[in-house]
């Protein structure tokens, strides 16, 4: 069993090695590229909070894998919760097939329940590897190729303006309204604040009163068909908090009509189609006989319960769908010692508290990741069990037990790491 903790500064270029063998579109070829990219790390580990860190497996001295730990605080259904998230998994060329990503994100999964953590997220880089581990499918994120001129006019775009570096209280501001909103959404850290509003691209805010309620950051895309005129216009953050500002944004990029062609928007909403008369992409494709393609969907972000128990205080302050009843989770494990947890809950008016399993009338029995998935709202338990994948006993009681678990919305989480 290879040995995990954290790296020490000094072997973060060892890592940087690592990186370049798993992950060689970076283009980490060259001893200078990766003395700028261990600088780069360097740097950053001086900016990041005290709770995130460098890990490594080391067999012996030599370092075989490595990640990167990020602490997060997660909107779950109304309540902030603390999360944890991973990215950057590598391990080494020489150790493939030895279960050094496994044993690593066990120790990540086990690491944030002990922290206090409730879920463990990630972006996967193989979806059935995380998927065999417990990790969950959150939203489809969908992308938009929508033409700026047939966006919606409607809007004040005189409420848009540039947003710089001076501007980060208020937008630290509406970020923060923004994810006590919005299930699945996790709070921006000081250092994500900073970069956005200094990196290269533009960042334009909604302004009203004396608040911002709309954001919008892109990137102008390379020029088209080398016409230096013409460019693609690239949304990497879009959030608002009321329709007024999310019109105001639309109205803002139609009028950039003359210079862009296309604009792509990726977003985890599957009802924001809506928004547009014409939500056709460029492609002109069709699916079937007669069904015009509006967007292309992916998975992303991948959720996994720890372990840590949902505490009565967390439970109250959750939000469920309305009607009474008691049922038991059996949630069956696949990457931690316990086998089978069995949690008793009873809901009544939108809230749950724990009571004992043998107390409950219904059961309901799933895997660890169907479960995450079901909890935060990603997949509603009928889905599941049409698909085989949960079973619920009596199964009279699935449509009153389906309504307590859906949401309105499924879970937002625009956030990269």
């Amino acid at each position: 069993m290879n040995e995990i903790r954290t790296m020490t500064r000094e072997e973060i270029p060892a890592y940087v090695e690592l990186i370049a063998g798993s992950y060689p579109t970076m283009d980490l070829t060259t001893p200078e590229k990766k003395e700028h990219a261990a600088g780069r790390m360097l740097a950053r580990l001086d900016e990041l909070p005290v709770e995130c860190s460098y890990v490594g497996a080391f067999d012996g001295v030599e370092m075989v894998g490595g990640m990167i730990l990020y602490p997060f605080t997660m909107n779950w259904r109304g309540a902030m919760v603390p999360a944890g998230g991973v990215g950057m998994v590598a391990t080494s060329l020489m150790h493939r097939r030895e279960h050094i990503a496994r044993d690593m994100i066990r120790w990540f999964v086990e690491e944030e329940r002990d922290r206090g953590a409730v879920f463990a997220l990630l972006y996967p880089f193989s979806t059935a590897f995380y998927h065999r581990m417990g990790f969950g499918f959150s939203s489809l994120t969908m992308r938009y190729e929508l033409i700026p001129g047939l966006l919606p006019k409607t809007g004040d775009r005189s409420l848009c303006r540039p947003l710089t570096e001076h501007d980060i209280d208020l937008v630290r501001d509406h970020c923060n309204r923004v994810v006590r909103m919005r299930n699945g959404m996790l709070e921006k850290r000081e250092f994500e604040l900073k970069d956005m509003l200094k990196a290269p691209g533009r960042v334009v805010g909604v302004q009203q009163g004396s608040q911002i309620t709309g954001l919008l950051r892109f990137i102008f895309g390379d020029r088209i068909d080398g016409n230096f005129l013409a460019y693609d216009l690239l949304v990497s953050e879009l959030s608002y908090e009321a329709p007024a500002a999310l019109q105001a944004i639309l109205s803002y990029i139609g009028s950039l009509s003359d210079q862009v062609r296309r604009v792509r928007i990726d977003t985890q909403n599957p009802e924001f189609y809506h928004v547009i008369d014409d939500p056709r992409d460029t492609s002109g494709t069709l699916l079937g006989d007669i069904c015009h393609r509006a967007n292309q969907g992916g998975v992303g972000l991948m959720i996994r319960l720890t372990g840590q128990e949902l505490s009565d205080e967390l439970l109250a302050s959750a939000h469920f769908g309305s009607g009474t009843v008691t049922v038991s989770l059996d949630i069956v494990e696949t990457l931690t010692s316990v086998t089978t947890r069995r949690i008793g809950l009873c809901f009544e008016g939108g809230r749950a508290a724990h009571v004992a399993a043998e107390q409950c009338a219904s059961r309901v029995q799933l895997g660890v990741a169907d479960a995450s998935s079901l909890l935060t709202g990603a997949v509603s338990l009928q889905t599941l069990v049409q698909l085989g994948r949960a079973e619920v006993t009596p199964d009279s009681e699935l449509e009153r037990i389906n309504h307590i678990f859906r949401t309105d919305v499924p879970p937002l989480c625009p956030t990269e790491f």
